[in-house]
């Protein structure tokens, strides 16, 4: 109470553990599906009953433990204020979609599984810059960062090199996100003069020998990088008024992740679609005359299968309005309580190197290839 500049100071400390059993009804029990086939040509149509689930008697819940430590502060007669916030969550007992071999018969397991931990800051941040009888000038900034990793999986080392295994076929690995991706390392785009595997011809894409041995294997993968969730999330908002008219904007920012371009529909060469009806991508593919090294030539047939990866960082100017509310005595002699008309617009402009149609959705589906719509919306709120 003493201190002039310190208006609000409080810490919170919070410690707990919740469950969660958020899946389908009947997912650990054994389930069957039906399928309609056909003996013989020309034969009837029979009904056909077979396993589809795979029985997990033992499924429990899996539980996450939240330790959670915050600063809520306000200084200089609340000009400046805000809250730290820092966490951290482990949990374990996941319930986890195990794919399985195609020899068992089954795509799939719900089974609880190993340990995840997420830890992280939050930062909101609210500002008075300018405060004057006709003018005020107002921001709120918001941050956080996310670190997403596998703790453990089976606690299982086979290889005996003392770390425990990664889980390949499910592209889970010990100390990184639990959705990562994993491919080979795209070096470029062959050349006219340039030394060529057997079978390779100028516009083929180059692959990066990771582990020098002379040839492209699948030991020349590693993990590129994080997808599905950024790194980075952060957003700022202006209010500015002046008088009776209100300006607002809004920018909001993902950062930290990629994602994976490869749909044959639209960036896998060696497909031709002259049927299509959507405009699909007019990336900068190699030809004789456009000699890209970025994209390959339209007959590349990608003998690995590899994907083609891009950031999917952006920074976009999400919502901007202007509100003019006309003066209470002017409109009270015409029976109306309060009288605002105002503009906005949404999704104006996007900076991003993503060369898909929008960053923020991901979209790699040709059904859901559509950009983020932009808006300008027009209108007045009246009061009576």
């Amino acid at each position: 109470k003493n201190t002039d500049f310190l208006n609000l100071l409080k810490l919170r400390f919070s410690y707990g553990a919740v469950g969660n059993q958020a899946i389908s009804p009947y997912q650990s029990l054994s389930l069957s599906s039906t399928n309609r086939f056909v003996f013989g040509d020309g034969g009837t149509s029979s009904l056909g009953v077979f396993p589809s689930n795979m029985a997990n008697m033992n499924l429990k819940w899996e539980t996450t433990y939240t330790t959670n430590a915050a600063i809520d502060f306000e200084i200089f007669k609340s000009r400046i204020g805000g809250t730290l916030e820092a966490y951290t969550m482990e949990t374990r007992d996941l319930l986890i979609r195990r794919t399985l071999p195609n020899m068992t018969g089954y795509e799939f397991v719900w089974t609880n599984l190993g340990a995840t931990s997420n830890r992280g800051i939050e930062l909101t941040l609210n500002t008075v810059n300018i405060s004057r009888k006709n003018f005020e000038w107002t921001t709120n900034f918001v941050f956080s960062r996310n670190k997403n990793k596998i703790v453990h999986l089976y606690r299982s080392d086979t290889d005996k090199d003392g770390k425990e295994d990664d889980d390949l076929g499910n592209r889970w690995f010990i100390g990184q996100p639990i959705n990562v991706a994993f491919d080979y390392v795209f070096d470029g785009i062959y050349q006219q003069g340039d030394e060529m595997p057997a079978g390779y011809e100028p516009g083929y894409v180059r692959l990066k020998d990771l582990n020098h041995d002379g040839k492209i294997d699948a030991e020349d993968r590693e993990v590129l990088g994080q997808t599905g969730q950024p790194k980075y999330r952060w957003g700022i908002t202006n209010n500015l008024r002046y008088g009776n008219l209100t300006l607002s904007v809004f920018i909001n920012a993902m950062q930290g992740w990629i994602e994976n371009i490869r749909n044959a529909d639209y960036s896998v060469s060696g497909e031709n679609y002259p049927h299509r009806p959507l405009n699909m991508l007019d990336v900068d593919w190699w030809t004789e005359e456009n000699r890209s090294n970025t994209r390959p030539s339209m007959v590349y047939p990608n003998p690995y299968g590899h994907g083609y990866y891009y950031k999917r960082d952006f920074i976009r100017l999400q919502d901007v309005s202007l509100t003019y509310g006309f003066p209470g005595n002017k409109i009270s002699r015409l029976g109306l309580a309060n009288l605002r008309i105002f503009i906005a617009g949404k999704n104006l402009y996007t900076l991003t190197k993503w060369i898909g149609p929008d960053p923020e959705s991901g979209e790699t589906n040709r059904s859901n290839f559509f950009p983020a719509a932009r808006s300008l919306t027009f209108g007045f709120n009246v009061g009576f």
